[in-house]
């Protein structure tokens, strides 16, 4: 359906909005490129937005919308379509209308590397949990990279491939081409079936732009240029299919509900459920590559053309109840994304990536929007999250301490737990287990958690030391030192120090506090406020140079 005959379609949405009371949305804040954005944004660990756009660069922006950096694939006046793909070290993978794919160190702001093709790249990349990168190119070859650039294998379809793969939890590679087929391929590049989903090999409208996207179970959904979108069994046999109004170009995601919503270049969005039998339906004007996304509350957030020059964002409630709208003066064919603070993130044909505060964030189905995660890997699953984060632990020296963490997600889990950031490579379970515990054990420890989709870091806590002694007499108490003591009560204890010292504070688990009574060489230490565990006292006295 071309853009000319949406304008009468999408006529109908502009009027049925007359009368109605919804908020209207304006933008938190707005990032301009040097040309149009096709792109779909990313989102890293740090909150860095990465987007491509016409003036072929690939633009880093801060969360607060200010420029961070940019990349330039070539001088030439090409495009970068493709949403870049975020692997868990922060490396990004873009291709571009040059013919490239370009693996980028966010650090240096240079490749590492470039893949060179025979054509443009236009979809997405896709990054398996061993660090395989998978994309299709319009050469007609789906190519499997290396991590460190180098081609592992290539598969030679003979059609255009702008369609996104999607990875299974098995492994398993599907992605769709202009032949109306949809591809699933084993992990060594072997094809494992295919899905025809033409009815006239002769129509070009058969092709397959859409992304797939998979179920918790394995099934696969996808649209096609036939009017269908289609869900496929694992093994590739057909599950059901859908006749919608027009190509269906964008791609499926499925909410909390299990309910699968996508929308059509007939300007509808369906909300199926796991027969392919539409619970709600709405129209909301022209779609064609943008992908709806969904929060943790099931609300739906999609782009599409209302006409007279006007695209819409449109947010609606599971049951597609209109609840905000936010309307610019172009085209858009961005899929948008939810940061973990709530932001909605899109771009625009008008050159602008746009911040909208949805005060929502990302839902947890197994696929909630376009490439699945925020950081676009297209790896299937539930990413790990923490349910119980180790806690800050005072340990008795030459003792034992145990750290805990507990995960939810996609089993099974990595565990790589750290020190001072550097990995302890003896403990790779939930449990960090520590024994005759040294002053050399004090420091700062944190966990990396990796599953097939993704990884997390805990918040990082304090192991610290103290000294297996009892101050039970206030006139007699030991050398001071760094170290933590244990005391009998809360009276005030004396110590004597040297007249070359300064007993100058106390750490109150983890913050540090004056302890000064006098300033005489005989000091008394503020006890009341001393940490009781058990019915002692511990408390670590800093010593230092008058």
């Amino acid at each position: 359906m071309n853009r000319n005959l949406l304008l009468i379609l999408t006529s109908f949405f502009a009027q049925s909005l007359i009368g109605q009371t919804v908020e209207i949305k304006e933008y938190f804040w707005r990032y301009k490129t040097g040309g149009i954005i096709y792109s779909s944004p990313s989102i890293a660990n740090d909150g860095t937005i990465y987007i491509g756009s016409e003036d072929n660069k690939l633009h880093a922006i801060n969360p607060d919308g200010t420029f961070k950096w940019s990349f330039q694939a070539t001088t030439d006046s090409d495009w970068i379509d493709s949403s870049p793909a975020l692997a868990p070290d922060g490396t990004i993978y873009v291709g571009s209308w040059d013919n490239n794919l370009y693996s980028i160190n966010p650090d240096t702001e240079m490749p590492n590397w470039i893949f060179s093709t025979d054509s443009l790249i236009l979809g997405s990349p896709a990054i398996a949990e061993d660090g395989t990168i998978y994309f299709g190119s319009n050469d007609g070859i789906f190519y499997a990279l290396n991590p460190d650039g180098s081609e592992k294998w290539r598969l030679e379809i003979g059609s255009e491939i702008e369609s996104s793969p999607a990875i299974g939890l098995d492994g398993t590679i599907y992605f769709g081409a202009y032949d109306g087929k949809l591809y699933a391929l084993n992990t060594d590049g072997t094809v494992y079936w295919m899905f025809d989903a033409t009815s006239d090999p002769t129509v070009a409208a058969d092709r397959i732009i859409s992304s797939p996207s998979i179920d918790d179970d394995g099934t696969i959904y996808f649209g096609s240029g036939n009017s269908n979108v289609y869900a496929i069994n694992p093994d590739g046999s057909k599950k059901w299919g859908f006749s919608a109004s027009g190509e269906v170009d964008a791609s499926p995601i499925i909410g909390n509900n299990g309910i699968i919503y996508v929308a059509s270049r007939g300007g509808v969005l369906y909300g199926l459920d796991d027969t392919g039998f539409p619970q709600n339906q709405v129209f909301i004007g022209g779609v064609f590559v943008s992908s709806a996304v969904i929060d943790d509350q099931d609300n739906i957030y999609i782009a599409s053309f209302i006409g007279n020059n006007q695209s819409i964002v449109s947010a609606y409630e599971e049951d597609f109840v209109l609840l905000w709208t936010f309307t610019l003066d172009n085209f858009i064919d961005s899929s948008p994304t939810l940061s973990p603070e709530g932001i909605l993130y899109i771009g625009s044909y008008d050159t602008y990536l746009y911040a909208i505060d949805a005060k929502q964030v990302l839902s947890k189905s197994f696929w909630p929007k376009f490439a699945r995660g925020i950081n676009n890997d297209g790896r299937a699953g539930f990413p790990p999250e923490i349910s119980a984060a180790p806690n800050s632990v005072i340990a008795l020296s030459n003792g034992n301490a145990q750290l805990d963490v507990v995960a939810s997600g996609t089993e099974p889990f990595t565990y790589k737990w750290r020190k001072d950031n550097i990995i302890i490579s003896t403990q790779s379970n939930a449990t960090l287990n520590l024994s005759n515990l040294a002053e050399s054990n004090v420091g700062v420890y944190d966990v990396i958690i990796e599953n097939i989709s993704g990884q997390i870091i805990s918040p990082s806590i304090a192991l610290s030391i103290y000294e297996n002694v009892l101050v039970e007499n206030p006139t007699t108490a030991p050398s001071l030192s760094l170290n933590y003591y244990r005391f009998k009560d809360t009276t005030k204890f004396q110590f004597t120090t040297e007249s070359t010292t300064n007993l100058s504070t106390w750490v109150n688990n983890g913050i540090t506090e004056s302890i000064l009574e006098d300033n005489s060489s005989t000091q008394k230490i503020k006890a009341q406020s001393l940490i009781n565990n058990n019915d002692l006292f511990f408390m670590r006295v800093n010593v230092t140079a008058q």
